[in-house]
């Protein structure tokens, strides 16, 4: 008898928790829509979807998930105690479908929340809001008002009876252009995209091209050869790169010393082309074709030049080795390569001073003349817009005025590497591992730890760390300095031409393509 009488007090308490807890939470009938809605170009499959829009007073509702909210351009953050905040940032991200394998009912019971809710930093007392914000399978809704859409987010959008609801947000559209189709790719092998197609290794040796038309089917391009020093079945090693803007690949076939690196170049229609063979750097000027030979020990006179009408003919002074960091005691070799004008830039030693370190040397094309610069040794520089950037053995930083040759140097006592786009100059800090441009206290994306940085198409872009501090794990800046592109996207694989961004979503393998202007 105590004990029933225990479990009747336990059980009214419960009750009484249960009823305090929703009854600030009003019971509401909502239903799905029966019109089609787009969002940005993509219908939604609202049947299967797990968060489905809804409707309620004849006003649908737009569920605040983490994808959705991104992919039209507004952030939200939810806090225990200070509730809900929801605000337009112009963020970004690839679509995410939601789909499950239920299909949904047509009607639900949604409530009324009672947690704090603001929007752009104000407050909205939903109590006294003729269309409240819904929880819904807990997630917020909000109803898609001209007060909303339109005054808050900035959104277009328009409804008839054929084509139903079309939303479009002022963010940078990213449009889906591949759904995961790649067959039997390697993970751990690289992917290149460019503006037209994905090429990717299989698990067996093969280089698939993989199309962005639509129903494109996988197309084998190339079957790599076994490797001469493996096992007989174990494949050789290759990568993908671009010369010229062109795609390419390369493998390496045999030992480290008496071995050598393949290049082909992949043409439009799939077929590819060998292009060179040994250890070597080559690149493209235009017209002009570069070429160092980068075998070890380095020997002198290793670098050649032609254009499409010539052969190839040695240039710059027979006594320096080109393509080459370090001294003739330990080495590694350099891509370090610039044109301009009718000079190369590339880093080079003079084999009569077998103890010094490497320096950046300007070779004239037509005379050979052959020029140090920079007032100490040189392990990596950048040319930018008439000036270079460098870095010597003892990682200190400094500039050069080409058309003054005034060296002046740049002031940063901790730094993992640098990129410089139109006089900006651009470095990760190596004390919080950020990103920072030179000569401002403030890092670019705060939250974001930086894992990435390289320029492509005239645009820098700047990968960080996923994490739940951290909102945008993809930033492209233009030349100008502005973030012309912030995503939510964890991305591996980019690809910028002719101002539109290609890249490779990291979980779905999904590719997506963005305009920059």
């Amino acid at each position: 008898m105590k004990k029933l009488f225990i479990f009747l007090v336990i059980l009214i308490l419960m009750l009484g928790t249960l009823t305090n807890i929703y009854a600030s939470q009003s019971g509401v009938n909502v239903s799905l829509p029966s019109f089609k809605i787009t969002l940005n170009g993509t219908q939604i499959d609202n049947v299967y979807r797990e968060y489905p829009f809804i409707t309620y007073k004849g006003i649908t509702y737009f569920p605040l998930t983490y994808f959705d909210c991104r992919f039209l351009g507004t952030e939200t953050v939810w806090n225990q105690s200070t509730g809900l905040e929801v605000n337009k940032t112009g963020v970004t991200c690839g679509y995410r479908n939601y789909t499950t394998k239920v299909k949904n009912k047509n009607t639900y019971t949604a409530t009324i929340p009672n947690f704090s809710i603001k929007i752009n930093g104000k407050t909205i007392d939903n109590t006294k809001e003729e269309y409240p914000l819904l929880l819904f399978k807990n997630v917020t809704y909000f109803p898609m008002t001209w007060r909303f859409c339109v005054n808050e987010f900035g959104w277009s959008y328009k409804f008839d009876s054929i084509n139903g609801l079309n939303i479009n947000s002022t963010n940078p559209l990213v449009s889906n252009i591949v759904s995961s189709k790649f067959s039997e790719y390697n993970l751990e092998k690289d992917f290149l995209l460019d503006d037209e197609s994905c090429y990717y290794f299989g698990k067996k040796g093969e280089i698939y091209k993989l199309s962005y038309v639509n129903n494109a089917k996988p197309e084998k391009i190339f079957h790599l050869p076994i490797w001469s020093y493996g096992d007989g079945t174990t494949y050789v090693s290759g990568w993908f790169f671009k010369d010229n803007n062109k795609p390419c690949f390369a493998f390496h076939q045999g030992g480290a010393i008496m071995g050598s690196d393949w290049y082909y170049l992949i043409n439009s229609d799939g077929t590819v082309k060998e292009l060179e063979s040994g250890y070597l750097y080559f690149k493209s000027f235009g017209d002009y074709q570069i070429k160092i030979s980068q075998y070890f020990p380095p020997s002198p006179n290793n670098m050649i030049i032609k254009t499409n009408n010539s052969e190839f003919t040695s240039v710059g002074n027979p006594k320096y080795c080109y393509g080459i960091s370090g001294n003739f005691g330990g080495c590694s070799p350099s891509k370090n390569l610039y044109m301009l004008d009718e000079n190369i830039y590339v880093l080079g030693m003079n084999s009569e001073y077998e103890t010094e370190y490497s320096k950046i040397v300007k070779v004239n094309i037509n005379t050979n003349e052959t020029t140090e610069l920079g007032s100490t040794t040189t392990d990596y520089f950048v040319l930018d817009n008439n000036t270079i950037y460098r870095k010597d053995f003892t990682k200190k930083l400094y500039k050069i005025d080409l058309k003054t040759s005034i060296e002046t140097p740049i002031d940063i006592p901790k730094y993992n590497y640098f990129e410089v786009l139109n006089s900006k100059f651009y470095y990760w800090n190596s004390a919080d591992n950020k990103l920072y441009l030179y000569g401002q206290d403030k890092a670019i994306n705060e939250n974001g730890t930086l894992i990435s940085m390289e320029i492509d198409d005239s645009y820098l872009i700047c990968k960080f760390e996923e994490a739940s501090t951290n909102p945008y794990r993809l930033l492209v800046i233009d030349k100008n300095g502005d973030i012309v592109l912030k995503s939510s996207d964890v991305v591996k694989y980019t690809s910028i031409s002719n101002d539109v961004l290609t890249y490779m979503e990291f979980y779905s393998k999904d590719i997506y393509k963005v305009n920059l202007k």
